[in-house]
This record gives structure tokens, sequence and C-alpha cells, in this order.
């Protein structure tokens, strides 16, 4: 990385600056389409943006996607979410001057139909028991 004599000089690389986003302020119902974008408001180009699920890649086998949309944005989306998919997604820009990190939490009502343990990741999450119907728990993910 170049060291810069004055900052903000012309000649100096700047750093990818993420703009905060979120899933929104309600938690979703298994079932509904979640998204959000990561874009980067300043950062010399060219610039990667990436996802990660639990500071992992995640498997399109989960049902989320990306799509890059223009130089500076990534668009993650889920079309049907599940309480699996409760947790924070991280977006990574990353350029020739540096790399830049948001996390955003996605919380998920939902029922498990099978143990917490057979999911395809190794994560434990807390989580709030409610009764609904005998023999099955919904669960709030945080």
């Amino acid at each position: 990385m170049k060291l810069c004599p004055l900052p903000l000089s012309p000649s100096c690389p700047v750093p990818p600056k993420i703009v905060p986003f979120s899933f929104g302020d309600e938690p979703f119902t298994s079932g509904d389409s979640a998204h959000t974008v990561c874009a980067a408001a300043e950062g010399d180009l060219p610039m990667d943006i990436n996802w990660a699920f639990h500071g992992q890649q995640y498997s399109s086998m989960m049902g989320i996607t990306t799509t890059k949309v223009g130089a500076r944005s990534n668009m993650l989306q889920i079309e049907s979410v599940a309480a699996a998919h409760s947790g924070n997604y991280t977006c990574t820009a990353r350029n020739s001057a540096g790399t830049r990190n948001y996390t955003a939490v996605l919380v998920v009502f939902g029922t498990f139909t099978h143990r917490p343990d057979s999911l395809p990741f190794s994560n434990v999450f807390p989580c709030l028991v409610k009764k609904s119907l005998p023999r099955r728990r919904r669960c709030f993910f945080f």
C-alpha cells in the first residue's frame, strides 16, 4: 500500500467505504423473501464485493444468491427464508487501497423440523422457545 504525503491527495489510493445496510427492523417469518444491498460510497476501482454467512462462504444450496449491481454494489437475496438463515451476513469490499467489512443480522421466526445439529453448518443459535402446536417449537433466532 502506498503512503500518502497529504490526506485526500489525488495521488492517494482510496479504500472502500461501505454504506451501512440492514435487513430491516422487523424479524422475518419462514417463507418470506429477504434482501439487502452492500454498496461502497467511496473507493478506487476495481473493487471486489463479497458476502459471508457467519464468517464463512455460503453455499448456493442454502438458497442464498448474490448479484453484482454496478461497480460498487452487490445484492444478497434469499427467496424463501427459513430459521437456518438467521445470523450474521458480512459484506467485504476490497480494492488496492484496503479492505472494509460491514455486518448485518437477519432474524427469522421459524420452526425446526429436525434437530439443530443436523443443519449444514456447525453454528449454534440461542433461541427463545415459544409454544405453538403440540410437539413443535417456534424459535426466535437472534
